[in-house]
């Protein structure tokens, strides 16, 4: 039997249920796992943070200790540059020693000091300061730093707080330096001397260019003087020198005067007579000699030459033993200048290599072995100054060394005869 026709009866609630509640069962959990998902982003945060803060610290830290050592290898290195020559340049070892240098916050610094000469350069060394030190992360770090050091005296670096003069460098009695200081000023920019052995013969100088540009001879009759030279333009009065008594007396007033166009070639000779030769202050006796200048070619007017005992101030230093000579050299027609050779002339005595003999050096700011026979001067026309000999015993060689750094006694001298 069945029950056809009959609709099933309708579901039982059951007391205190709701439709949602189904549903929130479901979602149960969601919010706590969404509060371990925030914790854990933030946490990767922190520590990301974190580690930049350290990693910042770190290069803080490398970058303190990298200018820590710069800062004592500038140190180093400046401490040698004002060292006294003697006391730097004696040192030729290739490596000190490591030296710990504590610094700030227990940081040590182990410094490796190299030094070697340059070969190019006597007066030269090279220098590199190696410093070494661990950095916070136990990685080892160093740091290079190379420099030149010259054997120049520290007291010459004080010139450089000297500022520039604003107008030209004086000259000596306000007039060239070519010209004696024994020539006596005239006015108007011109100055009379008497070559040593010819004292019936003056010459005229000009102040400005230190050229020859007369020559007087004296004679019995009435004295004329020298010719004026042209009134100076208004742009060279105020810097043309004003007259300066005389330190000499005057030479007499010449009668005949003819132009002239030459120039004066000026130096010391000094004689060594002991082993080996000294070229920084002979003072030995001189022996006789005469100078004479050949030039080339032999067709150009011939020059005049005349030695003396050297005087004045520039000379006092030298010893009351050193002679001076002097040169007037007449200039050829044209531009180009005069051309020679000087040679020193014995009186009594022979030059040449034997025992006995003696030869003359040149002293000379160029190498020695740069030197073929000394100085052929060539296209010469302005006064010459300082060309100065030393005469050593013929079996000895020319004394030669290294250029001073600064202004000290220069010795370095080249065979000039034979």
């Amino acid at each position: 039997m069945g029950h056809r026709g009959l609709t099933p009866p309708p579901p039982t609630r059951r007391r205190g249920s709701s439709p949602g509640i189904a549903f929130v069962r479901k979602q149960r959990g969601a919010g706590l796992l969404e509060v371990l998902i925030a914790l854990l982003v933030l946490s990767m945060s922190l520590m990301a943070t974190a580690r930049l803060v350290a990693d910042l610290h770190l290069a803080h830290d490398s970058a303190r200790q990298h200018s820590e050592a710069v800062r004592r290898a500038q140190h180093l290195l400046e401490t040698q540059r004002g060292a006294p020559p003697s006391q730097e340049l004696a040192s030729t070892a290739a490596s000190s020693a490591p030296l710990p240098l504590p610094g700030r916050n227990a940081d040590t610094f182990a410094v490796h000091h190299h030094r070697r000469p340059d070969p190019a350069s006597p007066s030269l060394q090279w220098h590199r300061i190696d410093v070494g030190w661990t950095d916070r992360s136990g990685q080892a770090q160093r740091l290079s730093l190379p420099s030149a050091v010259g054997a120049d005296k520290p007291e010459a670096s004080a010139a450089l707080a000297f500022a520039p003069p604003l107008s030209s460098v004086a000259h000596p009695l306000g007039r060239h330096i070519g010209i004696p200081r024994q020539a006596v000023p005239q006015g108007h920019g011109r100055s009379t001397w008497r070559l040593p052995g010819a004292p019936q013969r003056t010459y005229v100088f000009d102040h400005r260019s230190g050229e020859i540009v007369s020559r007087c001879d004296a004679a019995g009759g009435p004295a004329t003087s020298p010719p004026p030279p042209p009134p100076p333009s208004p742009s060279s009065s105020s810097s043309a020198p004003s007259p300066l008594p005389s330190p000499l007396p005057s030479p007499p007033h010449p009668n005949t005067c003819e132009p002239l166009r030459a120039v004066l070639l000026q130096g010391h000779v000094r004689f060594s007579d002991r082993s080996p030769a000294d070229a920084t202050r002979p003072g030995d006796v001189p022996l006789p000699f005469g100078v004479l200048l050949q030039q080339t070619p032999s067709g150009t007017p011939e020059p005049v030459c005349g030695v003396e005992p050297a005087a004045g101030p520039r000379s006092a230093p030298l010893g009351d033993h050193t002679l001076a000579y002097s040169c007037v050299v007449p200039l050829p027609p044209g531009s180009q200048g005069w051309s020679g050779r000087l040679q020193l002339v014995p009186r009594g005595w022979a030059i040449g290599l034997a025992a006995g003999q003696r030869r003359v050096c040149r002293y000379s700011a160029a190498p020695a072995q740069a030197e073929t026979g000394g100085p052929t001067w060539r296209g010469i026309t302005r006064p010459l100054s300082e060309q100065n000999y030393l005469v050593v015993r013929g079996e000895l060689s020319c004394p030669n060394s290294p250029p001073p750094p600064h202004n000290d006694v220069f010795a370095d001298t080249v065979p000039h005869q034979p």
